[in-house]
């Protein structure tokens, strides 16, 4: 058998950990170059943060309007379907829709998948009061559908015209095709 000499003793070095050194600056200087020269107004809403305001810093909007949310312009209906986070993700979109046409939000439904086989209800999931509460000032949101909105609907869900909406619609598609149609069942 042969035997091994601990005369030298191996140099390991150690490298930082992926992620464990902040590298933003280099990154920052490196990328500057092409963000100077790129003069397109694609990204306009960047140049908010080129000229702060005159304090030194953005403040809340002192002035703003205490007089509550518009009258609505009718209600949307959510059908959630998929996994938690196709369900999530219609959530939000519908929160994002209904605040866009100025119109109430009831309270989503999330339907039985055969795949996903699950029961649950929006408040099984989801605080149904925190979720209104927090929306108050920007979206109204409701647990049901009104009852005299049901009544001409006779009492039938089925009934109420329902959009198929295209997956990445553009906004203008909500303006020009929901809104004239929510208007009308209002």
């Amino acid at each position: 058998m042969g035997s091994v000499s601990f005369d030298v003793v191996p140099v390991i070095s150690h490298r930082p950990a992926p992620g464990s050194v902040y590298r933003s600056p280099q990154l920052y200087s490196k990328l500057r170059p092409d963000m100077d020269s790129d003069n397109s107004s694609a990204d306009a809403i960047s140049t908010i943060w080129k000229h702060a305001y005159k304090g030194g810093g953005w403040r809340p909007c002192t002035n703003k309007s205490s007089g509550g949310l518009p009258d609505t312009n009718g209600y949307i209906y959510v059908e959630a379907n998929g996994g938690l986070n196709q369900q999530r993700t219609s959530i939000c979109n519908a929160v994002s829709v209904a605040g866009y046409l100025n119109a109430t939000l009831v309270i989503p439904n999330f339907h039985f998948h055969s795949i996903w086989r699950d029961p649950s209800k929006f408040r099984d999931i989801y605080d149904e009061d925190y979720f209104i509460s927090t929306l108050e000032n920007d979206v109204r949101v409701v647990n049901k559908i009104p009852a005299y909105i049901m009544e001409r609907f006779d009492q039938n869900m089925s009934n109420v015209y329902n959009f198929r909406i295209k997956a990445w619609s553009p906004i203008q598609y909500y303006r020009d095709a929901v809104l004239p149609r929510l208007l009308e069942e209002k």
